[in-house]
């Protein structure tokens, strides 16, 4: 693999905030996904998914190809509520696989030319979990065996893909996020079963976070997660970053949580925009006047609320609060613009 710091700053000589995307994009053309993110993302470009190409191509299906290569039994099918493990080769992982393929091949033909930094973004076990069933038709989730067998074939998996993206990248150093929006639920233990009649017990924090440790342990790893953010089990699994949504209403324990990682030398991938931005011109402040100064906003009054030195903003990355599939591509770009122009107010704070 490239080389990358283990853990802490990853902007190396670099002293700038950066900006970059959660993962998922509008459309069915990763050409087009492509060229927005190598021009409107200058300082942390990812690799984009497309959810609306099919099955396979969201979060759970491509990891699900990952996995795939890992152990043939973790091969997944499409069912009317998800994924299901087909214990053999799949036409939907065969294709997912290549889609993400032509993914790579986009990225390296659009910045391999170029240094600086590149995301990648997977599924976490927990939300890979509370996603698949068995062939029984029952949650992976209710298998602590399963679970484990899973968390371990992520890690050999997503090593894998890091291995060959910093291949085509050489020039640059690699982030890797994992996607965990059923994190939540499965701590407060509102997953339902499979039949929807009872839900899954509450998983405790210590075992949530040796399930993430190995990936946690990966260059630069960011834990991502839109809902009621888990910091105990990130801090646990020692998470290099942590990414979340800002453009909710305060709340004093998401405030502590934040301010104490920042304070431990944590990455916060600031999501103070929205990820389906409004452009109707409401007053005299142009859509992305406005879509800057209410970011800046969230941001700016995160810090003066937790009281963390202002120098810290400068290694804050800006970002959506969530993924930006359901957008259309006027809505990206003024997110992508909004936040090169927050990430310039933090530099100058």
């Amino acid at each position: 693999m490239n080389d990358v710091p283990a853990s802490g700053q990853i902007v190396g000589e670099s002293s700038q905030s950066l900006t970059t995307g959660v993962g998922s994009m509008p459309g069915t053309s990763p050409n087009e996904a492509m060229t927005v993110i190598a021009g409107e993302v200058p300082g942390l470009p990812f690799l984009p998914e497309l959810p609306l190409r099919g099955a396979g191509s969201d979060i759970i299906g491509r990891t699900g190809s990952l996995l795939a290569e890992v152990s043939s039994d973790l091969n997944l099918e499409p069912i009317p509520t998800g994924w299901r493990l087909a214990g053999a080769p799949t036409r939907t992982m065969r294709l997912a696989r290549s889609w993400l393929g032509e993914d790579q091949d986009l990225a390296q033909e659009h910045l391999s030319a170029s240094p600086g930094l590149f995301k990648l973004q997977v599924a976490g076990p927990w939300t890979l979990a509370a996603g698949v069933e068995t062939g029984k038709g029952a949650l992976a989730l209710g298998d602590p065996g399963l679970v484990r067998e899973i968390s371990a074939a992520l890690v050999v998996a997503t090593t894998d893909l890091l291995r060959d993206m910093g291949q085509r990248l050489p020039n640059r150093r690699l982030v890797v996020q994992f996607d965990e929006p059923s994190l939540p639920g499965v701590l407060r233990g509102s997953i339902p079963t499979a039949s929807g009649y009872a839900r899954f017990p509450a998983v405790p924090v210590a075992e949530a976070a040796e399930h993430l440790k190995g990936g946690a342990e990966l260059p630069n790893a960011v834990l991502h997660c839109c809902g009621d953010f888990p910091f105990e089990v990130g801090h646990k699994a020692g998470f290099a970053g942590i990414s979340l949504d800002l453009t909710k209403s305060v709340r004093p324990w998401r405030d502590e949580g934040i301010g104490a990682a920042v304070e431990a030398g944590v990455i916060l991938h600031a999501g103070v925009l929205p990820a389906l931005p409004d452009l109707r011109r409401t007053s005299a402040e142009t859509p992305l006047d406005r879509l800057t100064t209410q970011g800046w906003q969230r941001l700016d009054a995160l810090w003066s609320r937790t009281g963390l030195d202002a120098e810290r903003l400068k290694d804050v990355v800006v970002t959506q609060s969530c993924g930006m599939a359901g957008a259309s591509w006027p809505q990206v770009r003024a997110a992508l613009s909004a936040a090169i122009q927050i990430a310039r107010r933090c530099d100058t704070r």
